[in-house]
């Protein structure tokens, strides 16, 4: 369903190109835009991207689904580095914008990173400016980053939190809801109150259920209940 309300923005140069973002895929029904994963090298330098899970060490590092696909996909990696520095640029707001109007009109959901993280303040707000514009778009992401949870963002904009693979941890305040991932189907979360979280994707069990199209639990702002993937393989 093309949003009528999005091609009426006049404060921006119309994008037939697709630069930044990444069209939707066999599993999500809705255009994302991407960074490396975990980090990159740039000029002899790692530069980290997913700051929390380095810095703490997760174990989610050596099991990430998307560094793995950056890894024998040089092109797309080449991409989001691409993308990690068009970050940084005046008109990346503008662009990310027109780029959802303009070229991805016809979708009332966006991702914003299959991979990627935000690896600062600054570019978390920059996507909570950017939802605020397209009201029409509902945006979700899902992070490491316990701080953000707090920061104004609005209603248009679902922040889920991912909790490392395989363990327990408690939503932080301010985030919609929680994500787990378990490695394995018959694997559970267990809660300090003893009860068994398992997995609940739909898609993961039902290939024709894709998401943001005939599911919408992550997109939805008042969905609580806590979301368990199975690992990607």
């Amino acid at each position: 369903m093309r949003l009528e309300p999005l091609l009426k923005i006049g404060d921006l140069e119309p994008s037939l190109k697709r630069t930044l973002l990444s069209p939707p895929n066999g599993k999500v029904a809705a255009p994302s835009f991407n960074l490396p994963s975990v980090g990159m090298m740039e000029e002899g330098q790692f530069i980290v991207i997913c700051k929390r899970a380095w810095a703490e060490r997760l174990d989610c590092l050596s099991e990430c689904y998307a560094a793995n696909i950056e890894e024998f996909r040089k092109n797309t990696y080449k991409s989001y580095v691409k993308n990690y520095h068009e970050s940084f640029e005046e008109n990346f707001q503008d662009k990310i914008r027109s780029e959802i109007v303009y070229s991805y009109g016809e979708y009332d959901a966006f991702r914003i990173h299959c991979g990627g993280e935000f690896f600062d303040r600054e570019y978390f707000e920059k996507w909570v400016s950017i939802a605020r514009k397209i009201p029409g778009v509902m945006f979700w992401a899902y992070t490491k980053e316990k701080e953000l949870g707090i920061l104004p963002r609005p209603k248009n904009f679902v922040l889920i939190f991912s909790a490392d693979i395989g363990k327990w941890e408690e939503k932080p305040e301010g985030f919609n809801n929680i994500a787990f991932v378990v490695r394995k189907k018959d694997d559970v979360i267990t809660t300090p109150e003893g009860e068994e979280l398992k997995a609940n994707c739909p898609y993961q069990f039902d290939k024709r259920i894709k998401c943001a199209a005939l599911c919408t639990k992550c997109l939805r702002p008042n969905y609580t209940k806590p979301i368990v993937f199975i690992k990607h393989r």
